[in-house]
């Protein structure tokens, strides 16, 4: 479905930035709207081929957006609708009734796989992580944001993780990573005492540690996977308001 115009429909700035690139990079056509009433007008103007909306939106909600679409789309054939939602997939079915959509993907969800629904005529099963006993996987979150720290705790333990424990800066982070060798670290670029390369570069030079290290970041211009790699990290991924591409980056991660 390469070539074809896609419509992305996302209040969070740096999200509609991240999906519109990654769609780029695959040849679609690319048209955005930050909310509901934008949505509508330019799905009446562009005809998108595909549309990939939140519920959560301003002006007119994701909801009331696929009623309009329903009721009012002015062509016989109308776009495939993927919505990335919070709300769990009963949930969705509860509040909508009768609508319909090709695919429900909850957050968070990784790229690829919004992108596999995408091109795909008949979603079957969204990728799951190479990481099977995720119970028992030690996960050390290295952050001096104690609300970033809360927030990744709570999706990961959403994901299944259960041994995860918390460090506030470079100097903690590693003498855990030396006590309790975690699995995965997760580790901000920027500490008060030492950056996420350095620390990377750290963890590298302890013998005696397996220790994954995955450096996130508020900027999406500080993502720097070369240097992670060449310091001994795993992946360099953005910050999301919902953590998706941490998400994502983990699912790559075979342990054992």
């Amino acid at each position: 479905m390469s070539n074809a115009k896609l419509l992305i429909v996302e209040d969070e700035e740096l999200v509609l930035e991240i999906m519109s690139q990654k769609a780029e990079e695959r040849k679609y056509q690319v048209v955005t709207a930050t909310n509901g009433e934008e949505a509508w007008q330019k799905i009446q103007s562009d005809h998108p081929a595909v549309i990939i909306m939140d519920l959560e939106i301003p002006e007119i909600d994701g909801i009331s957006l696929l009623e309009k679409l329903k009721q009012e789309y002015p062509h016989s054939i109308p776009p495939r609708v993927i919505v990335v939602s919070g709300h769990d997939a009963e949930t969705f079915k509860h509040k909508t009734n009768s609508l319909e959509v090709d695919c429900y993907l909850q957050k968070p969800c990784d790229l690829d796989v919004i992108f596999e629904a995408v091109e795909s005529s008949s979603y079957q099963k969204q990728k799951d992580f190479h990481i099977s006993n995720r119970e028992a996987t030690k996960v050390l979150i290295i952050d001096d944001d104690h609300g970033d720290q809360f927030l990744i705790k709570e999706v990961l333990q959403r994901e299944g993780f259960r041994n995860l424990s918390l460090a506030s800066n470079g100097e903690e982070g590693i003498e855990k990573i030396r006590r309790e060798r975690p699995d995965i670290a997760i580790v901000d670029t920027i500490l008060p005492d030492i950056s996420g390369l350095e620390l990377c570069q750290s963890v590298k030079n302890l013998s005696d540690t397996k220790t994954i290290v995955i450096v996130i970041t508020g900027d999406v211009d500080a993502v720097d996977i070369k240097g992670v790699n060449a310091a001994g990290g795993f992946d360099s991924v953005v910050k999301t308001p919902d953590y998706g591409l941490l998400v994502e980056a983990m699912k790559k991660i075979q342990l054992g």
